[in-house]
């Protein structure tokens, strides 16, 4: 594999990622991106004509799903309950109106992905909410022979049958873990 090195070690690296480019015109103003971002590190880059730039600061909103945990994890290895803890806080980061493959660039989600979120979701906390959202949403996604699209939404999912197959998986661990 790929040497990926230290995530948090800049030196010679590059942000990437999703951008937002603002035109302004003097006034001091608030600039907020449309969509939800997750991030580890912000690059301000700024060009300027006639006046000097003043940065007040660079602040950012916190916005998860309000999962709330009433599982417990313990071990007597530590680096387990770290993978606990970072587990939740991806899934909290992840969950939006359904189950999302990446909580970063992709909101759209798979049947595979999603079953694992809702798994780690009941077991978490027992909240059948995200789960429920994402089997209505690739219920909605089914051509009329039956099959489920591979990543909804996105208009140019393809037709997988073993993302079908998660689907009905999916439907039973709802059937087995929410009384509905």
């Amino acid at each position: 594999g790929l040497a990926r090195g230290l995530r948090a070690d800049l030196a010679g690296g590059k942000v990437l990622g999703l951008e937002d480019e603002w035109l302004l015109d003097g006034e001091p103003r608030k600039l907020r991106p449309l969509g939800r971002r997750t991030f580890r590190f912000v690059e301000v880059e700024a060009y300027v004509e006639a006046q000097p730039l003043r940065l007040h600061g660079v602040t950012c909103a916190v916005s998860t799903y309000p999962l709330t945990e009433k599982a417990r994890f313990s071990a007597s290895d530590e680096s387990l309950a770290r993978i606990v803890e970072v587990s939740a806080r991806t899934l909290r980061l992840s969950l939006r109106d359904g189950c999302a493959i990446d909580a970063a660039r992709r909101p759209e989600s798979s049947p595979g992905d999603a079953r694992v979120q809702a798994l780690l979701t009941y077991y978490l906390s027992g909240d059948p909410r995200p789960a429920r959202n994402a089997l209505h949403q690739f219920d909605h996604s089914r051509v009329p022979e039956g099959l489920t699209r591979a990543h909804y939404p996105h208009a140019a999912s393809i037709l997988a049958p073993p993302a079908s197959l998660e689907w009905i998986g999916m439907l039973y661990d709802y059937w087995r873990h929410v009384e509905d």
